[in-house]
């Protein structure tokens, strides 16, 4: 579970800031689960600059609650989720010290949006939050207000789960879990798993990555792992100290995200073919190895009623998937590779996507012309 949050102070000296505003968007990793979001009295002078930059003032706040009035809402709704923030350092300090002032010791693990966009999005012009989120065609009505901010830092940090093919961030999810009971344990993971398509990972007690899976109904094939009596699922039953999964909207794009991160992270139980055999029982195709356009978007429905997802092709070569909801996020090449999961194309994933166009398993084919410019319709 996650807080993506963001908070604006009034200014001052180091460690005797005050919030005036705090906006959390409570998240399992798939869906938003609960949302909080208010202006504080801080009881206090804003600094002129801050007060400049945000537009708050003390006469918004005359008739607002003081941090005490909404403390424990706070906790509630951070309870057991790591929090996220874009210079989570900053957000976190100054929440720790309202809490402090109280006398509760509040503690949380953090992730920092800020780190992980120069880790992920490298060569970035700024990696302020309005110009990141803007290059990334993440819409942002008015920065430097607790909730605009909280929301584009949670699209920018599903944004970066994408982008994580290493499982960097699961990684720092799981080692906050503390798992004790294997059985009870599995069964709480697994009632979490939605019916859907997309993908499934399974941890092994040193909270290392052990197999990569997917389905276009993940609750069933998981229980399948545990319900069916093979020399595999004994071992997974032994081995699994924790579950995650991944929604892909669309079984192509789980074919082609299971793909890339075998490949990426040697799961021991897995090998890197195991994506395609379903698709390609006997690894052949044929007709000639040609796609209809030399540069093309194959866009299919995404992870939401209002997303949709894509595949990109270059000068006849595979470059990845994304996903995006709104056309701009698409309209030249910058854009889409701000989105992209990079891929390096071989013979069978070539294979596996000309099969995708021949079978029209898709909404529609985007081409695009020698500047990279898209032709939306």
């Amino acid at each position: 579970m996650f807080a993506i949050l963001d908070i604006e102070t009034t200014g001052g000296k180091f460690d005797n800031e005050s919030i005036t505003e705090i906006a959390i968007i409570q998240y399992d990793g798939n869906k938003i689960i609960d949302k909080f979001s208010s202006l504080i009295n801080p009881e206090k002078k804003i600094d002129p600059f801050v007060e400049k930059l945000t537009g708050i003032n003390k006469r918004m706040l005359r008739n607002a609650p003081k941090f005490y009035n909404i403390a424990k809402r706070i906790v509630k709704i951070t309870e057991k989720c790591i929090i996220v923030a874009h210079n989570a350092d900053f957000d976190y300090r100054v929440l720790k010290t309202e809490f402090r002032r109280l006398g509760y010791d509040f503690k949380r693990k953090t992730i920092c949006t800020f780190k992980l966009s120069i880790k992920l999005f490298p060569n970035k012009i700024s990696y302020n939050l309005g110009k990141l989120v803007k290059s990334l065609g993440i819409p942002i009505k008015k920065s430097h207000r607790a909730y605009e901010d909280a929301n584009a830092t949670f699209k920018l940090f599903r944004l970066l789960q994408e982008k994580d093919v290493n499982k960097t961030i699961l990684t720092n999810e799981i080692k906050d879990s503390h798992l004790n009971s294997l059985s009870k344990n599995i069964l709480k993971l697994i009632d979490k798993i939605p019916s859907k398509t997309g993908l499934y990972y399974f941890y092994n007690n040193k909270n290392k990555l052990i197999f990569i899976g997917s389905s276009s109904n993940l609750k069933k094939k998981v229980f399948n792992h545990f319900l069916n009596n093979t020399s595999r699922n004994r071992f997974y039953k032994n081995e699994i100290n924790n579950i995650s999964f991944s929604l892909t909207g669309n079984e192509s794009i789980a074919i082609l995200k299971k793909r890339n991160e075998i490949i990426s992270n040697t799961p021991i139980c897995n090998n890197k073919n195991d994506s395609l055999k379903k698709y390609n029982p006997n690894n052949k195709l044929n007709e000639p190895l040609y796609y209809p356009f030399d540069n093309f978007l194959l866009v299919d429905k995404g992870r939401t009623q209002d997303e949709f997802s894509f595949i990109f092709i270059k000068n006849k070569i595979y470059k990845g998937y994304g996903f995006f909801d709104l056309n701009h996020q698409i309209k030249d090449e910058v854009n889409i590779n701000s989105r992209l999961i990079e891929m390096s194309e071989d013979k069978e994933m070539k294979k596996f996507i000309i099969k995708l166009i021949k079978n029209k398993k898709f909404k529609k084919i985007i081409p695009i012309d020698l500047d990279c410019k898209i032709h939306l319709k």
